[in-house]
């Protein structure tokens, strides 16, 4: 597992449940942070992304999983729908776009639609988008992802190991956005 934020790196490796978790890497954070300094004027925009990308490339793309895990907040799900060789479930919960829009931030206005717009063209891309809670689909600034009878929801994310995933559009960007 690997845990991180645009506000949470650096921390050691530790054991929960009997799972070994990793945690974002400073320097990694740090090399996607100046590579994302034209976002400087988007302040949280800009450590979310490099957040994102790092972990994205802390656990190397996702070589040689069968399937990744992501959530919608933080923008942590980019890379993965954009760039991932492993099939990826975004779980929708409350992404930066929709918290902006329920709970706006003085001055940040600008910010949170972009956000919005951000995670409108991306996650529409998204193989499968399950919901965490009831009342999150309705609460949506923008529907989100496509349906996919491969990945489930809830007590059944992933399908068994082994068996066969359909392949999707390719959707990737080189890493300055084209």
């Amino acid at each position: 597992m690997l845990l991180g934020s645009g506000y949470l790196h650096g921390m050691p490796r530790y054991i929960w449940r009997d799972v070994s978790v990793d945690v974002l890497r400073t320097d990694l954070f740090d090399k996607w942070r100046r590579h994302f300094q034209h976002f400087m004027l988007f302040p949280q925009l800009q450590r979310h992304f490099a957040a994102a990308y790092a972990m994205h490339e802390q656990a190397r793309a996702g070589e040689g999983f069968d399937a990744v895990e992501v959530v919608d907040w933080g923008m942590l799900f980019m890379p993965w729908v954009l760039e991932a060789s492993a099939p990826t479930l975004v779980q929708l919960h409350g992404s930066c776009g929709q918290i902006g829009m329920h709970d706006p931030r003085a001055g940040a206005e600008s910010e949170d639609l972009l956000a919005i717009l951000i995670e409108a063209t991306v996650l529409a891309h998204a193989v499968a988008s399950p919901r965490s809670g009831a009342g999150n689909p309705s609460q949506r600034p923008v529907p989100c992802g496509r349906s996919n009878p491969e990945m489930e929801g809830a007590s059944g994310r992933v399908r068994r190991l082994g068996e066969t995933w359909r392949k999707r559009p390719s959707t990737r960007l080189d890493r300055k956005g084209h």
